[in-house]
């Protein structure tokens, strides 16, 4: 038998799992986190509490996520010392999520070229930091929590030695 059900009416299906039956029921108790926004998708878009530049957004991109190199595409009009107010982000190939994003910067993986001008043509910024290079990052965000889905029976560990296959040179 499964339920889902909110934390506070736990206790009392426990206690009818329990009373309601000559052999106890097994019961398996997960709690559900971090629950999907309805109507939300991949990615996400927000403000900025204090405005940066492209070049400081740039520089705190290549530091979060360890990388010596990315790519930028400047808006129409705009130079490493525009001022970035608000932010769309997605994870991957994400120009499908974030076509229409009206958004000073847009951060994903990989765009093609006809997708970067159009963004840059409507006035977005545009970082692209390779597919797998957006993505890799929540590997250490995922470790714990399958390590907990497993319960600890098995090993999680997340390779010292992948790396984007693409490289520049």
């Amino acid at each position: 038998m499964k339920v889902l059900c909110g934390e506070r009416d736990l206790p009392a299906i426990v206690n009818l799992t329990s009373t309601n039956s000559a052999t106890p029921a097994k019961l398996v108790v997960t709690k559900l986190e971090k629950v999907p926004l309805v109507d939300h998708g991949a990615g996400r878009q927000g403000s900025l509490v204090e405005p940066i530049t492209v070049q400081q957004a740039v520089s705190q991109v290549k530091t979060h996520l360890g990388l010596p190199h990315l790519r930028l595409a400047l808006a129409h009009g705009s130079t490493l010392d525009t001022q970035v107010k608000s932010v769309a982000v997605c994870a991957g190939s994400g120009v499908s999520v974030l076509r229409g994003a009206s958004a000073d910067l847009w951060l994903t993986g990989e765009m093609s070229h006809h997708e970067v001008l159009d963004a840059a043509h409507r006035g977005s910024n545009v970082i692209l930091v390779d597919h797998s290079n957006s993505e890799r990052g929540f590997l250490e965000e995922l470790q714990p929590t399958l390590h907990q889905l497993f319960e600890g029976k098995v090993n999680v560990l997340i390779s010292q030695k992948d790396r984007d296959p693409l490289q520049i040179i």
